[in-house]
């Protein structure tokens, strides 16, 4: 982790020094070559031609409090770095090591988010061919006849010049099934479609959030949305989506044992990240409104009388939460949900796992959520704490996080 600097000064004197080395000395970090290039290149500086174009000055990030961080409703290793200029965010996720090694889309109405790539190239190049990927793709889609479209398919524009570069060697390779659906229609723009597809799980572009997007566009085929569900939670085991759908695939198909062990996977997954308004299956009925909206994994627990403690692939702490969910009446779910885990982070402290601490205080607030809002500046505080007394590379971020609430919101936190 970079070293630390003193934070104090005015907003003048950092915007003076914001270079990416002044950068991850702000925030503690270690930045990627990506992200170096980014800030350095002052590749920023550009409009993009995708659905997400207003990139954040780096230097603004630095102010005191700085206005693109939204505390308490945003998770406190989150860092804004390109707005769509609705409120939502392409973020990167700052890890335990002081690291940026993975970028997500954030939503502002609800919280949900989900991740875009382990590189900042990647959650570029996927906003920009998300329209052009079998699916639903997304509302805000750049039109084909906006004149930054053209600069964006062909490779032209700075950003997805750098970001193909960044992503992976076969990027430019795609950047021809992009390009060739232009001129296409038909049985032929939807093999361009699938070919996008392919390539970029092939290559490790955004691969999670293609994954994603295919199984929208296989609502019925249960074996090929188990394959994807599959592999994006075997990729990233924190998206409850992504058991979910494989949870519904086993089902599905006959095998309810391994449904089961699968909704508790998804029931130890936040619920903001489940994509329900997106992804929930119609016709899904698993009880009263307020259960669903919730976490539909816990929803099909209860209905199926499941025995937790019988599942044997979720760990003993697991096991607990899950129980106590279910065990539970939705209406006290989010203050039991914040107690278990201040609780479990107290014990990870006294063992002396400090990662697993911080873990367990940002489950704590955003897990299910946590009303009213001024417990987020408790939370933050603990978290700062936390983490600065462990060493853990959230600290400075989760600092100034908790910074941003108390200015933000006077006599709340």
């Amino acid at each position: 982790m970079a070293d630390s600097l003193p934070f104090g000064g005015s907003n003048d004197s950092r915007r003076a020094a914001c270079d990416a080395s002044g950068f991850a000395r702000h925030f503690g970090l270690t930045l990627s070559s990506d992200l170096i290039d980014w800030i350095d290149q002052a590749l920023w500086r550009h409009t993009g031609c995708g659905e997400f174009h207003e990139a954040v000055d780096p230097a603004s990030l630095m102010d005191d409090p700085a206005d693109t961080i939204w505390p308490g409703l945003m998770p406190p290793d989150f860092l804004p770095l390109i707005g769509n200029g609705r409120g939502d965010w392409i973020c990167g996720r700052v890890s335990a090591a002081g690291t940026v090694d993975r970028f997500v889309h954030w939503y502002h109405g609800g919280g949900d988010w989900i991740p875009w790539g382990n590189r900042l190239g990647e959650a570029v190049l996927f906003d920009v061919w998300c329209p052009l990927l079998p699916g639903p793709g997304r509302r805000h889609a750049i039109e084909p006849d906006d004149p930054r479209a053209g600069a964006c398919l062909s490779g032209d524009h700075p950003w997805i010049q750098w970001a193909a570069d960044a992503a992976h060697p076969g990027a430019r390779e795609l950047m021809q099934f992009a390009l060739a659906q232009t001129s296409l229609s038909g049985d032929e723009k939807a093999t361009a479609s699938l070919g996008l597809a392919d390539g970029m799980i092939r290559h490790g572009i955004a691969e999670v959030a293609v994954r994603c997007e295919m199984i929208q566009n296989h609502r019925d085929d249960w074996p090929l949305i188990g394959k994807h569900a599959s592999a994006a939670a075997q990729t990233d085991p924190d998206l409850a989506w992504a058991w979910e759908w494989l949870a519904m695939s086993h089902d599905s198909l006959g095998q309810p044992a391994s449904a089961a062990n699968c909704f508790a996977k998804a029931a130890c997954c936040s619920a903001f990240t489940d994509q329900a308004v997106r992804m929930r299956p119609p016709g899904v009925e698993l009880g009263d409104a307020e259960n669903q909206a919730a976490k539909l994994s816990v929803a099909w627990l209860r209905q199926q009388h499941t025995r937790v403690d019988e599942l044997a692939e979720i760990s003993s702490i697991q096991q607990r939460y899950v129980s106590m969910l279910v065990q539970t009446d939705p209406s006290r779910w989010q203050q039991s949900a914040h107690d278990f885990w201040l609780q479990a982070a107290e014990a990870s402290a006294k063992g002396g796992n400090g990662t697993e601490a911080v873990n367990c205080l940002i489950r704590s607030g955003w897990d299910l959520g946590i009303q009213p809002l001024s417990v987020y500046g408790d939370v933050l505080n603990r978290l700062a704490a936390m983490a600065g007394r462990f060493g853990d590379g959230r600290a400075r971020l989760c600092q100034i996080h908790a910074d941003c609430f108390r200015q933000r919101y006077q006599g709340l936190g």
